[in-house]
C-alpha cells in the first residue's frame, strides 16, 4: 500500500518472494502500427538469429480475423504470427505484423523477465524497426485451487472475496468482476482487473489462462498505457517495470498475510524489509527514535526491535510504507529540512501530527512536494583531460634515467653504556 490507502498511485510496497507463488501467466506486449512484411518467412530471418540463442524453436501459426466493412459486408483476413520458444517451453516469443509478445509460466523474477523483455525489444528494433509502438502492457494471472480454493475467503481481501465469504459461496460455480481503473500516476495509464471463481475445464481468456481439471479462482491483473511513442527500447523497459510494479502494488492490495504464508512468504525477507524501511525512514525524516515511535503509538523499545529486523504486524506495516511515501515525496533534499517541515505548524497541526493519525492526504498535501535528493552525475573526460591522466606509454619510458640508491648513512655514533644504579647491571 502507500500514502494515499490505494494500490493505483505512490510508492510499490517491498516484494515479498513467494516459494510456491500461484503466478500461472506473465505476458508483456507491445503493439505497433500494421507491417505487412512480417508476413514473409525470408524477412523473419534477421530478426529470429538476433534471439535464436535463447529461443531457438520456431513454429510459425496462422489466425483469422473477421472484418467488418462499411456496408456491412463481412470479410476475412489471414495473419501469420511466428512463435519463437526456448528448449523447455517455459518462454515463447511471439511476432505478428502488428505486435510482440513475451509470455512465461515459469516467472521468477521481475528483474530476469524484464531482461529478456529488453533482448526481444532490441531485437525488434534492430531487424524489424517498427518506428513507433502505440500500445504497451503487462498483465499477470495468478490462480488458486485446491484446499486454498475453499480457504479463500481468509486469503483475499473481503471486497475481492465477494460472494465467496457470504454462505452462498459454496454453492458458486462461475463468478467473475471486471474492473478497469485509471492509474493517476502514470500518464493515462490504466489498469482492468478480474478475479472470480471458475469451474473445472472453463477459462475467461483461452489465449492467457488454460483451462485445468478443477475448480480454481483467477485474479488477472493487466496494467497498459495506450499511446503513440517511439520505439525507445530502454523507455519501454522502464515503463514496462512500472506497470509491473502497480500490478504487484494493486496483488498486495487485494491478498492477505495469510495468502503470503500460504504460498511461502519468507517471514525473513518480509522483517528485512521491514528494518531497511524504518532505517530509510529515520535517514530520510531526521527523526529520533521517540518521534518514530510517537508516529505509530509505540515505545522507543519497540521501533529498536523493528529497525534490528523483528517482526510487524500488518496495520503497523502499512502505515510505515504510507508515512514512507509522503516523506520521500516531500524530500528537500537533506535531514534537517524534512525534519523542520514535518513540525512546522499550518492550520493548527503539523504534517507529523497528521501523519500519526493516518491522514496521509493532508500530509502530502501540507508538505507538497520536495526537489529530492541530488544525485551526482559522473562525466565522461574531454578529450585533454584524459591524455593528461593517461599512463606514459612503453618506448617512452625506455630511456627513463634510474636515480642511485643513496646510501650515505652520515655519521656514526657508538652507543652508550647506561648503568642501572638501582640493580647495578649495564643495558
Amino acid at each position: 500500500m502507500n500514502a494515499t490507502g490505494t494500490p493505483l498511485k505512490g510508492s510499490p510496497p517491498p516484494e515479498i518472494p513467494l516459494e510456491n507463488a500461484p503466478l500461472v501467466r506473465v505476458i508483456a506486449q507491445v503493439r505497433y502500427p500494421l507491417i505487412a512484411s512480417v508476413e514473409n518467412q525470408s524477412f523473419i530471418g534477421s530478426f529470429q538469429e538476433g534471439i535464436r540463442h535463447d529461443y531457438p524453436a520456431l513454429r510459425p501459426e496462422e489466425s483469422r480475423n473477421v472484418v467488418f466493412g462499411p456496408k456491412g459486408a463481412i470479410s476475412a483476413q489471414s495473419n501469420t504470427s511466428w512463435r519463437f520458444s526456448d528448449a523447455t517451453g517455459a518462454w515463447r516469443v511471439t511476432l505478428a505484423p502488428d505486435f510482440l509478445a513475451l509470455e512465461t509460466n515459469r516467472y521468477s523474477s521481475r528483474d530476469d523477465f524484464l531482461d529478456r523483455f529488453r533482448q526481444v525489444l532490441t531485437a525488434l528494433n534492430r531487424h524489424v524497426n517498427p518506428r513507433m509502438i502505440d500500445r504497451l502492457g503487462v498483465r499477470y494471472v495468478d490462480r488458486v485451487v485446491g484446499e486454498n480454493l475453499h480457504a479463500l475467503p481468509e486469503l483475499v481481501r473481503p471486497e475481492v472475496a465477494g460472494v465467496m465469504a457470504a454462505s452462498l459461496g459454496a454453492d458458486a460455480q462461475h463468478m467473475i468482476a471486471e474492473n478497469l481503473f485509471d492509474l493517476p500516476d502514470e500518464n493515462g495509464s490504466q489498469l482492468m482487473a478480474r478475479w472470480g471463481r471458475l469451474p473445472a475445464r472453463s477459462t475467461v481468456d483461452p489465449a492467457a489462462v488454460d483451462p485445468v481439471d478443477e475448480p480454481s479462482w483467477i485474479l488477472d491483473v493487466d496494467a497498459f498505457r495506450q499511446k503513440t511513442d517511439a520505439l525507445d527500447v530502454e523507455k519501454i523497459v522502464s515503463r514496462t517495470r512500472t506497470l509491473a510494479e502497480r500490478i504487484y502494488s494493486f496483488f498486495r492490495w487485494a491478498v492477505t498475510d495469510e495468502f503470503l504464508r500460504r504460498y511461502g512468504g519468507l517471514v525473513e525477507n518480509a522483517s528485512e524489509f521491514t528494518s531497511d524501511a524504518i532505517a530509510e525512514l529515520r535517514r530520510t525524516s531526521g527523526l529520533t527514535w521517540d518521534q518514530i515511535g510517537r508516529l505509530f503509538g509505540v515505545s522507543r523499545r519497540s521501533v529498536h526491535f523493528w529497525a534490528s529486523g523483528k517482526p510487524m504486524n500488518a496495520a503497523n506495516e502499512q502505515h510505515l510504507l504510507q508515512v514512507l511515501d509522503v516523506v520521500r515525496q516531500a524530500d528537500r533534499g537533506d535531514a534537517r529540512g524534512n525534519r523542520a517541515v514535518l513540525f512546522e505548524v499550518s492550520a493548527g497541526s503539523t504534517p507529523f501530527d497528521l501523519l500519526a493519525s493516518k491522514r496521509f492526504d493532508e500530509a502530502g498535501a501540507l508538505l507538497g512536494r520536495g526537489p529530492g535528493r541530488r544525485r551526482l552525475t559522473l562525466r565522461p573526460l574531454d578529450a585533454e583531460a584524459a591524455a593528461e591522466r593517461a599512463p606514459l606509454p612503453p618506448e617512452a619510458l625506455i630511456d627513463a634515467m634510474n636515480d642511485r640508491i643513496h646510501r650515505d648513512v652520515g655519521r656514526v655514533r657508538p652507543a652508550r653504556t647506561v648503568r642501572n644504579v638501582r640493580r647495578g647491571s649495564t643495558e
